[in-house]
This record gives structure tokens, C-alpha cells and sequence, in this order.
């Protein structure tokens, strides 16, 4: 079900907290699991013009 639903809203391009995922699926894990994420870029362009851009750097966790 929890799959069904991260699905659904990954389609629907619908923004869905870390929160609501972890207390949805505490039930499914009998301990909670480590995760670990790597370093990320995005490039976010400026709504005033195309040319100006700035990077989001998040390191890994």
C-alpha cells in the first residue's frame, strides 16, 4: 500500500514530507531502517531571467 501511494504521488507531482512516509511505513519495519543519501546538485534557475542560475549543494547524509 505504501508503495501504491509513494507512486500515486510521485505522478501527480504532489510534494509529500519525509514524515508522513516514515510513520507510514514504521509499522511495516519491526525497527526503523538507516538510510543514507548522496551528495545532490540543483541547479535553480531565476524566475526574473534564463540566464541566472544558482547551485544547491547538499552533502551526502
Amino acid at each position: 500500500v505504501v508503495e501504491e501511494l509513494k507512486n500515486a504521488a510521485a505522478s501527480a507531482y504532489i510534494l509529500i514530507l519525509d514524515g508522513f512516509w516514515y510513520r507510514g511505513e514504521s509499522a511495516c519495519w519491526p525497527e526503523p531502517q538507516e538510510w543514507s543519501l548522496p551528495s545532490i546538485a540543483v541547479d535553480l534557475l531565476s524566475a526574473d531571467a534564463d540566464n541566472q542560475y544558482f547551485t544547491l549543494e547538499i552533502p551526502p547524509q
